[in-house]
């Protein structure tokens, strides 16, 4: 299944979310029937139910039943070639807005951090928009040092993604 999902082009963590979910899946079916059951053995309702299932007993957000369903659906469409149908009860989503701080308060935030490296890596998170793994991944040919932009290849496309003033005054140096 790993090949399959490398020959895809995947990214890592979608692998590692996608092989939890169906052991998380395997072992449910297997709780269910006392014993380990091949997948093309399972109706959809069994299908229907684990995912009600995390949705009501396990009380998962609804971006992590939405992610258990794609594993699924990758499961029985790509590898084992069964169509299935499920209308599980889908877990609510939040209702919660995101907390968008002030830039003075991400200036104060950011002069707390003491080691400079993670200093500099939260404000390119900040400031250019990164991504966590971007911002861990990043090298030092990405950046254009005489304007001040840096250029993300690979992770989304095959073009290259400007990013905007990496050595910005984001932060205040002490």
């Amino acid at each position: 299944m790993r090949q399959k999902l490398r020959f895809l082009h995947l990214a890592k963590r979608n692998e590692e979310a996608y092989v939890k979910w169906i052991k998380d899946f395997l072992h449910w079916a297997k709780a269910k029937h006392g014993q380990w059951i091949h997948p093309m053995e399972l109706i959809d309702q069994e299908i229907e139910a684990y995912l009600t299932h995390l949705a009501v007993d396990r009380q998962v957000a609804a971006s992590t039943q939405n992610q258990a369903l794609s594993a699924l659906v990758f499961l029985f469409n790509k590898m084992l070639i069964k169509r299935f149908k499920v209308e599980a009860l889908r877990a609510k989503n939040s209702e919660r807005l995101p907390l968008v701080l002030s830039k003075d308060e991400v200036r104060q935030v950011l002069n707390h951090i003491s080691d400079p490296l993670l200093k500099l890596m939260s404000g390119l998170v900040y400031e250019a928009g990164l991504r966590v793994m971007e911002v861990c991944r990043l090298r030092v040919q990405d950046i254009d040092s005489r304007v001040g932009c840096g250029f993300l290849m690979r992770w989304l496309s095959n073009t290259p993604r400007p990013v905007v003033s990496l050595v910005g005054n984001i932060y205040s140096r002490e």
